[in-house]
């Protein structure tokens, strides 16, 4: 529902994927549907994957890095062939918990890699960074305590009524809630961050205005002399611009306008790009 009023965030909508994946899956689980061999659901435990896939997707995605998704069918691949050998050929109920946990823990662990790697990391990249981290403590704690004797994998029900499926019930949905609080919240701070970067912004060329270029700007001059660098600045001008607009009219004054604050911004190699001459001084420069 979020995603649907905020599209603009298409992150959201991949995260509703992951959600949407998981309850599919308890739903599999919890009903016995589609379980094959004996106790083992294989749908459930593949919807899972997903699950923990296209969330950490979503935080990829937030951030504007490319998704490595060969990446991630590299891991689930080499996941999911100790865990077939050990449901088909030497059945271990343990091997396979592990088999799962570790596509989780390198899925979480890649993720996480990669997002603390980001420079000028926000408060929101942070909170991520924590829901990503807990992802990979739990899913490195839970085979641990298996592996030990302190959860047990068996029950006079069978594996649906151990203490490991247990854990898994109690404590899925509240990872899964502060995940969702995360991004909730950090919706709230990329929107925070989106009108005062608008502010700063101007409209026609999405450059810097001069409110912005001199914010930033000072900014910029206070680290280059704090790091003993000297900075630079240039200014240009289009020249003959009122013939243009007299000539052609001012819908495509403004378009050159666009098209040479484009070039500004890709090719000029600057820290900071800015329109600081408002529209009347351009148009009659």
């Amino acid at each position: 529902i979020i995603w649907f009023y905020q599209q603009r965030y298409r992150h959201l909508a991949t995260l509703a994927a992951a959600f949407l994946a998981m309850g599919f899956a308890f739903v599999v689980y919890e009903f016995e549907l589609l379980t094959w061999p004996a106790e083992i659901n294989i749908p459930a435990n593949a919807l899972y994957v997903i699950t923990v896939t296209l969330a950490c997707s979503a935080t990829f995605e937030r951030k504007g890095i490319e998704v490595p998704w060969a990446l991630f069918a590299a891991i689930i691949g080499a996941g999911a062939m100790p865990f077939s050998w050990y449901l088909f050929i030497e059945p271990s109920t343990t091997a396979r918990i592990l088999s799962t946990s570790g596509i989780f823990m390198a899925v979480t662990a890649l993720t996480l890699a990669s997002l603390v790697r980001q420079k000028d990391r926000s408060l929101a990249d942070r909170l991520f960074e924590g829901g990503v981290a807990l992802a990979f403590v739990i899913a490195l704690v839970r085979p641990t305590l298996v592996l030990v004797g302190w959860l047990d994998i068996q029950s006079p029900t069978g594996f649906s009524g151990s203490e490991y499926w247990t854990s898994i019930r109690a404590f899925t949905p509240l990872l899964s809630f502060i995940v969702a609080l995360l991004f909730i919240v950090g919706i709230g701070l990329d929107t925070i961050w989106y009108l005062k970067n608008q502010a700063d912004r101007d409209f026609l060329t999405n450059l810097l205005n001069r409110r912005g270029f001199e914010t930033k700007g000072n900014e910029a001059l206070q680290r280059d002399f704090a790091n003993s660098r000297q900075p630079a600045v240039l200014i240009a001008d289009i020249d003959d611009f009122k013939r243009v607009n007299d000539s052609f009219g001012h819908q495509v004054g403004d378009a050159v306008i666009a098209a040479v604050a484009k070039v500004m911004a890709r090719h000029g190699g600057a820290m900071l790009a800015g329109r600081i001459g408002g529209e009347e001084l351009d148009r009659k420069s």
